[in-house]
């Protein structure tokens, strides 16, 4: 069995690596912090304890507020007091922003990692493939952060222990 030649990156390129992989971990915990803690506020305050939210309701940063309150009335048959909508929009609608914002910071440290990872790779025997760090960002894939946390630090402990890469795309 032939070895593939494997390049060693130097320890500056491992510390530019290692700080964006970092970078991007905290960004994943922010953003699984948001979803978490106003998935948790819709289920005590709008919710029933016995029952607990559908798939729609509990990707709520998706939904119009309209969509919104018709997945409350399909989860909990209830829906919003008048009094209390205006209230419950502003704060979906700041969350949903703050979730896209940092998704685009994770896609932006994403890339800079890829380009970091890629230009370690001088001879390009091994690349950061591309479809692997995209799909971190789609709902319910298991490198989305929420079932796989750290997917970034995957990717850096993979490309640190040598493990070639291109594999992964095979």
């Amino acid at each position: 069995m032939e070895r593939l030649p494997i390049p060693v990156p130097t320890d500056t390129q491992r510390n530019s690596i290692g700080k964006l992989a970092q970078q991007i971990t905290e960004k994943a915990q922010q953003r699984y912090e948001v979803r978490r803690k106003t998935t948790h506020r819709i289920h005590s305050d709008l919710g029933t304890p016995n029952k607990k939210p559908n798939q729609r309701l509990t990707e709520w940063w998706n939904l119009s507020f309209k969509e919104f309150r018709d997945e409350l009335g399909k989860s909990f048959k209830l829906d919003i007091s008048v009094k209390d909508r205006d209230d419950w929009e502003a704060l979906l609608r700041d969350r949903s922003t703050e979730i896209k914002r940092l998704t685009e910071e994770m896609v932006s440290l994403e890339t800079d990692l890829n380009a970091a990872v890629n230009t370690s790779m001088a001879n390009g025997s091994l690349i950061l493939p591309q479809t692997l760090l995209q799909l971190s960002h789609k709902p319910n894939h298991p490198l989305d952060p929420r079932h796989l946390l750290f997917s970034p630090l995957l990717l850096l402990l993979l490309f640190l222990s040598s493990y070639p890469l291109r594999l992964l795309t095979t």
